[in-house]
């Protein structure tokens, strides 16, 4: 399906941008794929597992530093809020100057930004330097999951997807607490989460090792009318094809990309205004969950739920587990369900767990750990699908020459969640409201998703990325 108001000027420029799709599309993975799916993966690991130290480590650091609930909330909230910043300019910079130098960029910054983190002498400090860090935190996943859907062929991008960047994404939330664990266990508290943070910094090896091993979107080249390096860079995947000794099936070319200036504002154009508003909500819900919970679950283990640190830390490292377990679950059903149905049932089971939740420790007062646990584990099922097909769905919604962009605002409309949630979880907490109150926003969070899944969503999960956005605006 061909993309609205091509001019007789740009039909050339679309019909060559699309044979590069076209033979992108049709090939097998190779080992250039794997190579440069996988350290864009890896660097969406160090992304979730940075992003998380702070939670992994919050226990002890809030002795060691003598931080209020309150300061609590404000400094995982700090990260969240440069992230909030740093996504749109990083989206802008990748649509003009490319995803690769853009995304090395940024896991080179967050890397050296947790080793700075690592040195934090009091509160304020570690306030800045992960405000600061977040900035480059927030460039990178946009950013990267763009380029990740434009590397793999559209007939099973989801699975593809979540099994290699949702995989690694949530795996950074595994062991993130199992390295604070592992840390605090061998150093003692007090050197313990400086070493944890130092830990953050081998991200800035995955950087170098992207120069060697990451090409340029042959997508974005296209869509700059760089033929010759989009050209050279899909010989390359077609040359390791055939010499693994696969078949190449004709490409199929039809007209869809059009060599256009990114606008700021064609997000709120009638073509993608719906689709805008549709995925910021589903962003700032999905993050408002997810970060609200992984963020203050190891605390309301200690606080609340009366556990000591070290069997609080290990629950969370079970419930990242779970996450990684569920992520290959999602992956395997969401190229069958189809996009819509996937953020329907998970946002229902979300919502619904969390109104249990309510119930049974407002209204029955069961307030032990083992009620926490069970209602976060049940509830990150749900969780796990929404922030594993948010990047995916995100990408799929918008055409190349805007889908870094789009995507980064999205991160920004989730990091309203993720600045509100851990703040509003504290304030709850700290007004003495209790652990039922935090269930009952949850749950009223997830189900004003669940309304507008029902309501605007459409269904993006056939065909490649141009025909899906391409549908999408239909």
């Amino acid at each position: 399906m061909a993309e609205h108001g091509l001019s007789t000027g740009t039909q050339g420029v679309g019909r060559e941008a699309d044979e590069i799709v076209a033979r992108l599309d049709r090939l097998p993975f190779t080992s250039l794929h794997r190579r440069a799916c996988g350290v864009i993966a890896l660097g969406s690991f160090f992304d979730s597992f940075d992003a998380l130290l702070l939670a992994s480590a919050i226990a002890v650091v809030i002795s060691v530093l003598h931080i209020s609930f309150l300061n609590i909330g404000l400094l995982i909230s700090a990260a969240n809020f440069g992230m909030m910043i740093g996504a749109p300019f990083g989206g802008w910079l990748a649509e003009k100057f490319g995803r690769r130098p853009v995304l090395m960029s940024s896991i080179a910054g967050f890397g050296l930004l947790s080793v700075a983190s690592a040195f934090a002498w009091d509160f304020s400090s570690l306030l800045t330097i992960r405000f600061v860090e977040g900035l480059a935190l927030g460039a990178e996943i946009p950013v990267a999951a763009a380029l990740f859907n434009e590397f793999i062929p559209g007939r099973r991008r989801a699975r593809a997807f979540l099994y290699g960047f949702g995989t690694l994404f949530a795996a950074g939330f595994l062991f993130a607490p199992l390295a604070g664990l592992g840390s605090i266990a061998l150093f003692g508290p007090a050197l313990g989460w400086r070493v944890l943070f130092a830990c953050g910094g081998l991200a800035v090896i995955v950087a170098v090792a992207m120069y060697f091993m990451l090409p340029e979107s042959p997508r974005w080249l296209a869509s700059k009318g760089r033929m010759k390096e989009a050209k050279a860079t899909v010989e390359k995947f077609e040359m390791l094809a055939l010499a693994d000794g696969k078949e190449l099936p004709p490409p199929v070319a039809r007209l869809h990309v059009e060599e256009r200036p990114t606008r700021a504002a064609e997000l709120f154009s009638p073509t993608y205004r719906s689709r805008t508003i549709l995925i910021w909500i589903l962003f700032f819900v999905t993050y408002f969950v997810a970060y609200g919970i992984a963020a203050w679950l190891p605390t309301l283990y200690v606080r609340v739920g009366g556990l000591p640190t070290d069997q609080a830390l290990s629950l969370t490292v079970l419930y990242g587990l779970t996450q990684v377990v569920v992520v290959f679950f999602w992956g395997t059903v969401a190229d069958r369900l189809g996009r819509r149905r996937v953020y329907i049932i998970a946002l229902a089971l979300l919502a619904f767990t969390m109104m249990a939740g309510f119930i049974v420790v407002a209204w029955l007062n069961f307030t032990a750990w083992p009620v926490l646990a069970v209602v976060a584990f049940v509830a990150g099922i749900g969780n796990g699908a929404t922030s594993s097909l948010s990047f995916l769905y995100a990408s799929e919604l918008f055409p190349t020459r805007m889908r870094a962009w789009a995507a980064a605002t999205c991160t920004s409309a989730n990091r309203i969640g993720t600045v509100l949630a851990p703040g509003a979880i504290g304030a709850l907490l700290a007004a003495d409201l209790g652990l039922g109150s935090v269930f009952l926003m949850v749950s009223c969070v997830a189900f004003a998703g669940l309304i507008c899944v029902v309501a605007l969503a459409p269904e993006t999960g056939t065909g490649t990325l141009e025909e899906a956005s391409a549908e999408a605006s239909a």
